[in-house]
C-alpha cells in the first residue's frame, strides 16, 4: 500500500510541475499577443481574442 501512495504523490508532482510550465507558456504568449494588438492571426481570430480567451483560463485555473 505504501508504494502505490508513493507512486501517486509522485504522479501529482508531475502534473502540478506539468500545468504550472503550461501556465508560464500561456502567461508568455499573453505578453507577446499584447504587443501586437488586433493582429489576424487566423480566419475570424486576432490576437486580442485569443489573448482574452488565454486570460480567461489563466482566471478560471488560478
Amino acid at each position: 500500500m505504501m508504494e502505490e501512495t508513493a507512486i501517486n504523490v509522485s504522479q501529482l508532482q508531475g502534473i502540478v510541475k506539468e500545468r504550472n510550465e503550461y501556465k508560464r507558456l500561456l502567461d508568455e504568449c499573453l505578453r507577446a499577443f499584447n504587443l501586437f494588438p488586433r493582429t489576424r492571426i487566423q480566419g475570424n481570430l486576432d490576437t486580442y481574442k485569443l489573448a482574452s480567451r488565454i486570460e480567461e483560463v489563466l482566471r478560471r485555473f488560478n
